[in-house]
Parts: structure tokens; C-alpha cells; sequence
């Protein structure tokens, strides 16, 4: 009987052990495992180790400095990365039973005790879906993840096209600000030699005046953007950040088709929709299975001592104390409430629909995002050629031109005056084309979730036998 007895508890021991250490023998190993192999290896190794090299902005001016100065520092992706792991770490927590409980009964009059140990154990279709549903969400914290990392590396890049924008942009307003203060300088000459006139004079002044303005007011935007750039980097507020030079908008000849079939596939936000589509329609079958039974399952040692097996009819021991009592109990819950499970099935049917219009909105949106972008480069393109090979030589040529007449006497001072602020404005005009341009293919990065050599047009091969 004792042998009974003990193979009995220590069955029921081990399986109540298994229930409650299977997170952390088993199953949430392999599932993290599982989870962190499926992500592509630079993102994981940029995303579990700390060993980037910091990098000081102020020393450096090249955009990939920049980028890796962002990578370690910035918040943002710190608390995507941190978001992610803690998704992960709710596997063993979805798919663990529930911790047994204990209890123990102690009579002080007869010496007796009784001892009890419960374990519920979970209907398996629930926790198999319970898993499966972190599993899609840790997907989606991976994605999100990748999400964080690309707009922070994007908002890197607009960033330092503005900086190289407004850089270029200041050298241009202090080269006017500069020509002008000479051109008054002329028309004060001029004036006192009675060759300028008064209305002259006053707009050349004018326009000394609204280019101090304009230099000071780049300035400032410069300064503002500075401090963008450091919070994007996560560095300190006291941290200089380098004189950034304007690059080459090379044109890149971009494939609309291309473009929205890399959006379709690789952004990450539609992945994110598709994700959560996934997960709703598990979350439906959970509800429903959420209908069925769980189960209890219990050991129970009850000790007698000191307690007769009957009492005579004065209410006196007679015969031995009883033998002590070992029991086993199996019980399971009674899910009756029709109206509470309906309910339950009834929501999770409408989050699933919910999660498809989503994802059809994103869809839609990605498209439409995808043609918006794909034509404001175009549009850009030609006005970065129309400025660099028409608009700017020709200025550049007619205030030439007016510099010459003028000095002849065939033309008039404000006909000077005016061909340099129109040359001037159309250098600003292109630098600020430039800077839209590389900007435009940054957010189109950001869209796609690709880099732009993937959007451009395939390269079609000709046989040497076709050609």
C-alpha cells in the first residue's frame, strides 16, 4: 500500500512539475530561438550586441558617421528593441500551466492534518493558440523593430540634406549680402555723383537690408536643425555637429512598377497588417476554444491520528485510531454561460475584421504613397536640370550682361541690382530642388523599406545572339 501510495504523489509531482517548468526546459528556448533565427543576421547582431564604436558628430560629416552615431544612441530604437524582447518573453508565460496550489488543514484538538495539492491544467487547443498568438506578436515586434531602425535612419538622412541645404544656402545669402553691401557702397558713389538716383539708392539698400535678413535667417534654421540632428542622434544638447557639404543629386532612373511591387513586398508595415490579420483569426479560434473544459487535477493525504474508527453509545472511543487516507481528484470547469461565450466570439470576429480593413487601408495607402513619391521625384529631377543647365547660366549670364551695360551707361543701376537678386534666388531655388530631391528618395526608402537601387529599372540583358 505505501508503494502505491509513494508512486502515486510522485506521478502526480512530476506532472505537475512539467506543467509548470515547461517554459524554461523546453518549449521557450527553442521558441526564442526560433524567433531570433528567423531575423536577418545584421539586424540581429546590430540588435544584441553594444560594441559600436561612438562615434563624435562634430569630427565626422560623412551621412553613414551619422547613421551609426544613430544606431547606438538613438532612444527610439533602444525601447523598439527592448519591446521586442519583452514580446518574446510572453511565449513561457502564454503557454505555461498555472502554478499548482497547496494547502494544509491542521486540528490542534486531535493532532490530525490534512494536506492538498492542486494542479489546473489547461485545455491544450487554448495554449497551443495562446502561443501561436505571442508568436505572430513577436513577429511584429521584430518588424516594428526594423521599422524603428529604418525611420530613424531615414530621419538621419533628411536631416543631414537639410543641413547640407542650409549650409549651401548660407554660403549663397552671404556672397549676396556680401555683393550688395558693394553695390550700395556704388550707389552712395553714384548718388553723391549725382549718376544714381535717389530711388536707386533706396532699393539697393532695400535689398542689402533683405539679405542681412535672409543670412540671419538661415542661420538660425541652420541652428534649429542642428539641434534636430542631436535629437535624432541622442546625443547631449552641448554635442556640435559638423558643417555637412550638399551631395550630388545623381538622377536615378526609378521603375514605378518596381516601386510598388517593393513596396508590396517589403514594407514593413504591411507585414505588420498581414501579422495582425494572422493573429485576429488565432485569437477567433482561441474565443471558441475558450468553450471547452479545463481540468483540474489533485493529490490529497489526510493523517488520522489519534482518531477511533467508532464511538460507542456514551460517545466513547472504541476500536483502533483509522488509517490515514490518500486521495486522488480530477475535476474540470463547466463552461454554461452561452450569452459570455457568444460575446467573447462575437469581439474576437469583429478585431479579426477590423485587422482586414487595416490591412486594406495600409494597402491602399502604400500605393497611393508610392505614385505621390514616384512623381515628385520626377517633377524634382527636372527642376534640379532646369535650374543647373537653364535658369542659373542664364541669370548668371544676364547679370553679366547688366554689369557690362550698366558700366556703359545702356542699362540702369536697378537693372543691376535686380539681375543679381534674381540670380541669387534661383541658386538658392536649386540648392533647395537638390536637397528636395535627395530627401524625396530617402522617404521613398521609407516607403519601400528598401534601398533605391532595388526601385530603379531592371537591367535587361541582350543575348550576343540578338545583338
Amino acid at each position: 500500500m505505501r508503494i502505491i501510495q509513494a508512486t502515486i504523489s510522485a506521478l502526480l509531482i512530476v506532472l505537475i512539475g512539467a506543467g509548470t517548468s515547461f517554459a524554461d526546459d523546453g518549449s521557450s528556448s527553442s521558441s526564442q530561438v526560433n524567433l531570433l533565427s528567423a531575423v536577418p543576421a545584421p539586424i540581429l547582431a546590430a540588435a544584441m550586441t553594444s560594441d559600436v564604436e561612438p562615434i563624435d558628430p562634430a569630427s565626422q560629416s560623412g551621412i553613414s558617421d551619422f547613421m551609426a552615431t544613430a544606431f547606438e544612441n538613438s532612444p527610439m530604437i533602444a525601447a523598439a528593441r527592448a519591446n521586442w524582447q519583452a514580446i518574446v518573453d510572453l511565449y513561457p508565460q502564454a503557454t505555461s500551466w498555472p502554478d499548482p496550489t497547496a494547502d494544509f488543514k491542521w486540528v490542534t484538538e486531535t493532532g490530525s492534518y490534512e494536506a492538498q495539492l492542486m494542479q489546473m491544467i489547461p485545455n491544450p487547443r487554448q495554449t497551443d493558440l495562446q502561443g501561436d498568438i505571442v508568436l505572430s506578436n513577436a513577429e511584429i515586434g521584430r518588424l516594428s523593430y526594423e521599422k524603428t531602425v529604418r525611420d530613424v535612419m531615414v530621419n538621419v538622412m533628411r536631416s543631414y540634406y537639410e543641413l547640407g541645404y542650409l549650409g549651401r544656402a548660407i554660403q549663397i545669402a552671404k556672397e549676396n549680402k556680401d555683393l550688395f553691401a558693394q553695390i550700395v557702397e556704388v550707389a552712395n558713389l553714384g548718388y553723391a555723383q549725382n549718376t544714381v538716383e535717389l530711388s536707386e539708392k533706396s532699393i539697393a539698400e532695400s535689398r542689402l537690408a533683405q539679405s542681412d535678413y535672409e543670412y540671419l535667417l538661415l542661420q538660425e534654421q541652420l541652428f534649429t536643425e542642428q539641434a534636430n540632428m542631436r535629437s535624432i542622434l541622442g546625443v547631449s544638447a552641448d554635442t556640435n555637429i559638423a558643417d555637412v557639404i550638399l551631395p550630388d543629386a545623381d538622377s536615378v532612373q526609378l521603375d514605378l512598377d518596381q516601386v510598388r511591387t517593393q513596396v508590396s513586398l517589403n514594407r514593413q508595415e504591411l507585414a505588420i497588417a498581414g501579422l495582425s490579420v494572422e493573429a485576429a483569426n488565432d485569437n477567433v479560434s482561441l474565443s471558441r476554444a475558450m468553450a471547452s473544459p479545463d481540468f483540474s487535477l489533485g493529490l490529497m493525504y489526510e493523517s488520522m491520528a489519534g482518531q477511533p474508527m467508532a464511538t460507542d453509545e456514551m460517545g466513547n472511543p472504541v476500536g483502533s485510531s483509522r488509517d490515514n487516507t490518500l486521495a486522488i481528484m480530477f475535476g474540470f470547469t463547466i463552461p454554461i454561460w452561452g450569452d459570455k461565450n457568444h460575446a467573447r466570439v462575437a469581439q474576437a470576429q469583429a478585431e479579426l475584421e477590423a485587422a482586414q480593413a487595416e490591412q486594406a487601408r495600409q494597402f491602399n495607402e502604400a500605393t497611393a504613397s508610392a505614385d505621390r513619391i514616384y512623381y515628385q521625384i520626377q517633377n524634382l529631377d527636372r527642376l534640379i536640370v532646369l535650374y543647373r543647365d537653364s535658369l542659373i547660366p542664364q541669370a548668371a549670364l544676364a547679370t553679366d550682361l547688366a554689369q557690362t551695360w550698366y558700366e556703359s551707361g545702356e542699362s540702369s543701376f536697378n537693372d543691376l541690382v535686380e539681375s543679381r537678386l534674381v540670380l541669387g534666388n534661383f541658386e538658392l531655388a536649386g540648392a533647395r530642388a537638390q536637397a528636395d530631391y535627395l530627401i524625396a528618395l530617402s522617404e521613398l526608402q521609407r516607403l519601400a523599406g528598401v534601398p533605391v537601387e532595388n526601385l530603379q529599372n531592371p537591367v535587361v540583358e541582350i543575348p550576343e545572339a540578338a545583338q
